[in-house]
């Protein structure tokens, strides 16, 4: 359970076009379905999967600690419901100190933890030394 809500804040930044290319798929990356189809879930919900390129660790944590965002292989590409929802709901802990929480998280939807704590030691993010999950 989250402990308070988190600001998402205001502000958007364009992902360069040359990483964007990097980065684009043709189906979801945690759940699989290809862009530009439209699906039925159970309970009759209608899902029309377009791609959103997410960033694993949140732009605005990695801009806090002045490193750059749009690191392209801290992007994914997910659709924009409803795995981005999803996503964005896991991210939250990570702006509460829940590392564990996010980790748990993202390994929840598909999302290799090892390979975060890879990356976020690599961009020299201590929040991660030495977790193990």
């Amino acid at each position: 359970m989250l402990k308070t809500d988190v600001d998402r804040g205001t502000g958007w930044t364009q992902i360069p076009r040359y990483i964007r290319a990097q980065v684009k798929r043709s189906k979801c990356q945690i759940c699989g379905r290809p862009y530009g189809k439209v699906y039925c879930l159970p309970g009759n919900k209608i899902v029309h999967p377009k791609e959103c390129l997410h960033h694993i660790l949140s732009r605005r944590f990695l801009a806090m600690h002045g490193i750059f965002e749009h690191h392209p292989t801290n992007l994914l590409s997910i659709c924009s419901a409803p795995c981005h929802v999803r996503l964005l709901k896991v991210e939250d802990r990570l702006f509460q100190g829940d590392v564990i929480g996010f980790l748990t998280g993202n390994k929840q939807l598909g999302i290799d933890p090892q390979w975060i704590i890879k990356f976020a030691v690599s961009v020299g993010l201590k929040e991660f030394d030495g977790v193990r999950l």
